[in-house]
């Protein structure tokens, strides 16, 4: 779950591997939220899971919020914001493949919230009054709709390129129940910096948008 403040109950997982293997789906929950976060360089302080079944990634405010002023860069930031909060659920669902819908419930709310605010829908060309208009809530929805499909097809690539990774995070969680920003940066940095290189064409960073056959890379 991301928020700056919210705890998800979340079913148990056959996982016998696990050190603890109740806590297992929810540790991988919140090590995805947490992993592609530092791949996108979001600011977050912390990342816990709590024995009663509860996890949560703590935003850094203060942080987020300059980099979400203006019209362009609030679409750009949101939108990496909401790829992290589709992580969670998809890396659940690879070792808890029936995971309750209701563990994507929390995230897809917020993502929600996230691209009405942030979705840029330009004016349209009326023909008939010869001038532009607003769009119409149909249109807005449209793209909205769309925009979501590309986030998520992205969110599902991502995970499955940082998975090893993302168990490394969600290990630590079990042993510790909590990490800063800085420790997951430390455990994942590495992984992160050679997928930002190795999955983008011309050595380009993985933040951006790709163009071309090959897209959904990660980059927005």
């Amino acid at each position: 779950m991301v928020q700056t403040e919210l705890g998800l109950q979340i079913a148990n997982s056959p996982w016998k591997t696990a050190p603890d293997s109740r806590l297992w789906p929810i540790a991988i929950h919140e090590a995805g939220h947490a992993v592609v976060a530092v791949y996108y360089e979001l600011p977050f302080t912390s990342v816990r899971i709590q024995p009663k079944g509860a996890g949560w990634l703590q935003l850094n405010r203060k942080k987020l919020e300059p980099l979400l002023r203006g019209p362009s860069r609030a679409s750009r930031y949101a939108s990496k914001v909401i790829v992290m909060g589709y992580a969670g659920y998809i890396a659940e669902l690879k070792v808890s493949p029936y995971a309750p819908r209701s563990s994507a419930k929390p995230d897809e709310e917020q993502n929600a919230g996230w691209l009405w605010e942030t979705t840029l829908c330009k004016r349209r060309f009326d023909r008939t009054t010869g001038s532009y208009r607003r769009p119409t809530e149909a249109e807005i929805e449209r793209v909205v709709t769309l925009r979501a499909h590309r986030l998520l097809l992205i969110a599902h690539r991502l995970v499955r390129r940082l998975f090893p990774v993302i168990e490394l995070v969600a290990k630590a969680l079990i042993e510790k129940k909590r990490l800063t920003g800085g420790q997951v940066g430390a455990i994942a940095g590495p992984t992160v910096a050679h997928e930002r290189t190795t999955s983008c064409p011309h050595g380009q960073r993985g933040t951006e948008l790709t163009h071309g056959k090959r897209t959904m890379t990660g980059r927005i």
